[in-house]
């Protein structure tokens, strides 16, 4: 597929996609962005998908894995990069090398143990129907945990 014919794909796809969307953290996101929030979108699925998602929502930033293509073509043996939690982190201050930013005052919403080390950063962590891992650890800091 070209890279056209994979946004028609994902543009397609998103409205059932949207429908499973957790909406505890749907409403946190307009609270941010009703307070000035810099949103960012930061997952292992790919960034294609990621920006539409980001657009309907009004995130600011978009973070997450880039399809590899060879002459126009999506190349399934192409480098895909695995973004895994400790990636995630290094993508992160990656997009905000320069910025100032207000770690202490951010929040993060992550489901998985993977990220562990990315909700440590912000000085308001949430867990969103954490996995089994996340919960013992959320539980064990304190942390928000909503389903």
């Amino acid at each position: 597929m070209t890279r056209a014919e994979i946004n028609v794909f994902f543009q397609s796809a998103y409205p059932n996609l949207k429908e499973i969307f957790n909406t505890t953290v749907l409403r946190e996101i307009n609270i941010a962005r009703q307070q000035d929030f810099h949103c960012v979108l930061l997952s292992g699925s790919y960034v294609d998908l990621l920006r539409i998602v980001a657009r309907d929502l009004g995130i600011d930033t978009v973070i997450g894995a880039k399809l590899a293509f060879r002459d126009g073509i999506f190349d399934h043996r192409g480098d895909i990069p695995f973004i895994n939690g400790k990636k995630k982190v290094a993508l992160l201050q990656e997009s905000f090398t320069g910025k100032i930013v207000n770690w202490d005052g951010s929040k993060c919403f992550a489901d998985s143990v993977a990220d562990i080390e990315l909700m440590k950063l912000v000085g308001e962590p949430v867990a969103v129907n954490p996995d089994p891992g996340l919960l013992s650890y959320a539980l064990d800091n304190q942390w928000k945990i909503v389903g």
